[in-house]
């Protein structure tokens, strides 16, 4: 997920600068334990914003930014069906508060999920942990972990930094 921060710093700072800004990023291992996906968006966020908690108090305060990402599931009733969808969450901590941002969302195929109860949706699903998570494997490498959560930090640095970096605030 380092690459995807990396990447989502990297494409609002190379947008909204004319220069190179350095960004030092410190990287944080993985919380140990059964892979198992959060089964809603608020469940997702909730992980996200509870990962940057926890990296700001190990770290200190030293740094200007926590960040931390979770991809889950988020189930949509469409037309009287179920249907279920891959997405990330960040969420960015620092300089007084917390911001939030998603990836597009990719529909698990209906054929993987069929006739399964709710909680046994993410047993099911075809996750291959070192080729770029489970959208790498829906979508055959068209969209990867690192794309997904550069998105997501890319959203959430835009809503942290709107009317500070050039964009226009309007008027209440």
């Amino acid at each position: 997920m380092l690459l995807g921060v990396r990447d989502g710093f990297q494409r609002f700072l190379g947008t909204s600068f004319d220069r190179l800004v350095p960004v030092v990023m410190v990287s944080q291992p993985p919380e140990e334990g059964s892979f198992s996906l959060p089964l809603s968006d608020s469940e997702t966020l909730e992980l996200a914003s509870e990962r940057a908690v926890m990296i700001e108090r190990e770290l200190g305060g030293r740094h200007h930014f926590y960040i931390g990402a979770e991809g889950g599931l988020q189930r949509l009733e469409v037309g009287g069906e179920a249907a279920y969808f891959v997405r990330y969450w960040s969420a960015v901590r620092g300089l007084g508060d917390e911001t939030w941002g998603a990836s597009g969302s990719l529909q698990v195929p209906p054929r993987l999920v069929a006739g399964l109860e709710h909680e046994d949706v993410s047993a099911a699903l075809p996750a291959v942990r070192r080729r770029g998570g489970l959208l790498a494997s829906l979508s055959e490498g068209r969209e990867t972990r690192r794309s997904s959560v550069a998105l997501a930090v890319l959203h959430a640095l835009t809503t942290r930094f709107y009317g500070v970096l050039g964009s226009r605030v309007m008027p209440r």
